[in-house]
């Protein structure tokens, strides 16, 4: 007869990360764990696997970082969720996998690049630039027109370099056309 698993492991033994594995695919064994040393990150990777184990954690160890991750896939966690301890990289990771968490956002924490990234999934998000449009430079309109050439209107074509020009014209021959037209 075969042994059942909960007869193999010695869960006085199992410590950090080991509970974390053990509990994210066995979570009826959370009684059976001790999850006193239990860090912020643990929780959050324990976490996104399964939620049905967040009422034995402590939320105030979390950090933006581990909210972030653990939105990411269990955004029903919202309403637990302190928002300002996420920094600019954590919303801009949040919000390329969950855009529907930007009426929470403090979008003046995104920097150049996180705008970036976050435009290129979700150009219905650039009216949230409205005055942060300074902290985008030349090489980062690029970028992002590259992808969502329909953003043209939100851009400061001032801070386009010839490179930019050149990069931009690569990726969006369209723009070439136009240009020159409004010159003409």
């Amino acid at each position: 007869m075969s042994k059942k698993i909960e007869d193999e492991i010695d869960f006085d033994e199992l410590k950090g990360w080991d509970i974390v594995e053990l509990l994210r695919s066995y979570p009826q064994f959370v009684d059976k764990c001790d999850l006193d040393n239990l860090w912020g990150s643990a929780w959050a990777r324990l976490l996104e696997k399964q939620s049905c184990l967040i009422k034995y954690c402590d939320l105030s160890q979390l950090d933006g970082y581990d909210w972030m991750q653990i939105l990411i896939s269990q955004p029903q966690f919202a309403d637990k969720c302190e928002f300002d301890k996420l920094d600019g990289y954590n919303w801009n990771k949040l919000l390329i996998a969950q855009p529907q968490f930007s009426n929470k956002c403090e979008f003046d924490k995104l920097e150049g690049y996180d705008w970036v990234r976050l435009l290129e999934k979700h150009p219905q998000l650039a009216d949230k630039l409205n005055g942060l449009a300074d902290k985008l430079n030349g090489s980062a309109w690029v970028d992002i027109l590259s992808e969502q050439p329909q953003l043209i209107d939100k851009c400061d074509l001032s801070k386009l370099n010839g490179y930019d020009w050149d990069s931009l014209f690569e990726a969006q021959p369209q723009f070439c056309r136009q240009v020159w037209e409004v010159e003409k």
